[in-house]
């Protein structure tokens, strides 16, 4: 539904291919995930695919309001967040090179959640390092 004319076979194809000329060359292969309100239960499994295949995986922040998480309303993100969260426990076993993008987006969301859904009067949230740098989840940042 996303990918419009897509051919699943020959994505998968095109993927084995690939995976075969990394592995040949000795160079990486990244995979990416566009985090969408259409697919963002999808999010857990697809790292833990691109684990199996010793790629990397890449998450992309959509902010189009109609795909965007970002822009569902409070109730909903919240529904989204909750669902995810309870995935970690299952997915912690499972994940392994792709754990941090697990644990970035899910630090991600949090954050939106705490600097733009959370009630007047809530105590600021305390900033997130991710790695290295700061972390700074889409929006304007809070007062």
């Amino acid at each position: 539904s996303i990918r419009v004319g897509a051919s699943y076979d020959e994505l998968m194809a095109n993927l084995a291919r690939y995976k075969e000329h990394t592995d040949r060359w000795c160079t990486n292969l990244d995979v990416a995930f566009c985090f969408m309100v259409q697919n963002w239960h999808e999010f857990g499994e697809f790292l833990c695919f691109a684990d199996e295949l010793g790629a990397r995986a890449w998450v992309v922040t959509v902010v189009h309001p109609a795909f965007s998480p970002y822009h569902l309303p409070a109730d909903e993100f919240d529904a989204m967040l909750a669902r995810l969260e309870a995935q970690d426990a299952e997915l912690a076993p499972r994940l392994g090179r792709n754990r941090p993008q697990w644990d970035a987006e899910l630090a991600r969301l949090r954050v939106w959640r705490d600097r733009h859904l959370a009630p007047a009067g809530a105590p600021a949230p305390v900033p997130v390092r991710i790695g290295q740098r700061p972390y700074f989840p889409p929006g304007p940042p809070p007062p």
